[in-house]
């Protein structure tokens, strides 16, 4: 109820809707500390998500550390946001269910640029590298290159509240230059 409350309120300035659902618990999932199914995880997400899309909104998870992603991209879920700085190798483990989400719809928000103070020891350069190296993964995987680049969101790895100015601005500085030297490409 409260994502169709945030949704109502935000589509009355006419402007396409995105309503994300941060889950760091889901790092939890499949662990002694989340005793609950698959099937009812999923089930307990879907009705966030199809609450929203039959109103005509898309939906994003994100996820800050690792987790079943083959949970995830069986859901409904419109974008799934992952921090692709730290836990990149983990989740490209799950290309074949990548290929099914790109297949479906999905969009794929990576999460590039790191937010810890890591940012202030990170350039453009390695993150670019680092990015187009995951990108060449799942090419190789023939995932269309196309694909991924009509499907792909460039994001900080997770929030920035608990850096410092300095930090932050970094990383929005060099989120915006990835995506632009991305699209530039």
């Amino acid at each position: 109820m409260k994502a169709y409350w945030q949704f109502t309120k935000l589509s009355q300035y006419g402007l396409p809707v995105i309503i994300f659902a941060d889950e760091p618990y889901l790092t939890s999932f499949g662990s002694a500390f989340m005793n609950i199914s698959r099937e009812r995880a999923v089930s307990a997400l879907n009705e966030v998500y199809e609450t929203i899309q039959s109103h005509g909104g898309l939906t994003g998870t994100h996820c800050c550390g690792n987790t079943d992603w083959a949970m995830l991209m069986d859901s409904r879920v419109d974008i799934i946001s992952f921090d692709a700085y730290e836990f990149m190798d983990k989740y490209l483990m799950y290309w074949r269910e990548i290929k099914a989400f790109l297949d479906r719809g999905g969009y794929l928000a990576w999460g590039i640029v790191p937010t810890s103070p890591k940012i202030m020891n990170v350039s453009l350069n390695d993150l670019l590298k680092k990015l187009n190296d995951g990108i060449q993964f799942l090419v190789s995987k023939e995932i269309s290159r196309a694909l991924i680049r009509e499907s792909s969101i460039i994001t900080p790895s997770c929030g920035t509240g608990t850096l410092t100015m300095e930090e932050a601005e970094r990383v929005m500085a060099l989120t915006h230059d990835i995506s632009f030297a991305m699209k530039n490409r």
